[in-house]
């Protein structure tokens, strides 16, 4: 298989995996808005309304922004193989001298701080309630968010 042949191939995988997963994604949060109202009869009773609510509403936008996120991956790796990402990576390890085995490690690290770096904005710290002294760590995190109804807004701790 040519080298274009199989760049059309991979092209084409990535789409379709892109593709399905953005579906699948799209699917769950219609689901969730759609249900959003209602407790499931399994736990009506044990949970409030408004607490249901509020996590569908969590849900959504943490899907959401795994939509984001899986996007940013798919370019990634776009740019680390078809773009020359990893020739560049490779050309960069070739010129440190060290043992083979040594720059293929420099290899993986540069591919591992690369993949870190542009996923930084992506990582999640969990949730935090204030005045728990467990969670407290948390509130260190800056900038902190709170979800409203309206979406996402900066929290000013003191």
């Amino acid at each position: 298989m040519s080298a274009g042949a199989f760049s059309l191939v991979f092209v084409a995988c990535l789409g379709v995996m892109l593709a399905a997963r953005l579906w699948l994604s799209r699917r769950q949060i219609a689901h969730v808005r759609a249900h959003r109202a209602a407790v499931p009869p399994a736990f009506a009773g044990r949970i409030p309304d408004a607490a249901h609510a509020k996590a569908a509403d969590y849900t959504v936008a943490k899907e959401t922004q795994g939509e984001v996120e899986t996007v940013v991956d798919a370019l990634l790796l776009v740019v680390l193989t078809l773009g020359g990402g990893l020739a560049l990576l490779l050309a960069w390890t070739e010129r440190v001298d060290v043992a083979p085995l040594w720059r293929d490690v420099l290899l993986l690290a540069g591919v591992a701080v690369i993949s870190g770096l542009v996923g930084l904005p992506f990582v999640y710290l969990g949730y935090w309630v204030q005045g728990s002294h467990k969670m407290d760590y948390k509130a260190r995190f800056t900038p902190l968010e709170l979800l409203r109804p309206d979406g996402w807004i900066r929290f000013d701790r003191d």
